[in-house]
């Protein structure tokens, strides 16, 4: 099954287009199990970003985590992605990274 398949757009807001593009958007998204539940979600769109790419040093591999972001899906991609995000400076970035990498992975950094 597609993106596609899992998400019907509800409602679209654009809330400011200065330096970015802010909209709010509200879509219904379809569970594994089936199941629709109506989400909303703000999309700030002012182009590029960074990606945390986790490695196991014991086992040698990386560790990559798929999942559905509604600014990718709007955007024009039809398939889940890899976590990735852009912080503003050095002291935010370690902060940001140990916090990000933590929740959606459960691993731990060698920031924390």
């Amino acid at each position: 099954m597609s993106i596609s398949d899992r998400i019907r757009v509800k409602d679209v807001r654009l809330l400011s287009d200065h330096y970015g593009t802010l909209k709010t958007t509200t879509f219904d998204w379809r569970r594994a199990d089936g199941e629709w539940q109506t989400q909303s979600r703000e999309t700030y769109d002012r182009g590029g970003a960074a990606t945390v790419l986790p490695y196991n040093l014991a086992q040698r591999m990386v560790i990559l985590i798929k999942q559905f972001r509604y600014p990718v899906y709007v955007g024009g991609r039809d398939e889940l992605m890899i976590e990735a995000f852009y912080p503003a400076d050095a002291e935010t970035k370690r902060a940001l990274t140990a916090g990000e990498t933590a929740a959606t992975t459960s691993a731990r950094t060698g920031e924390d």
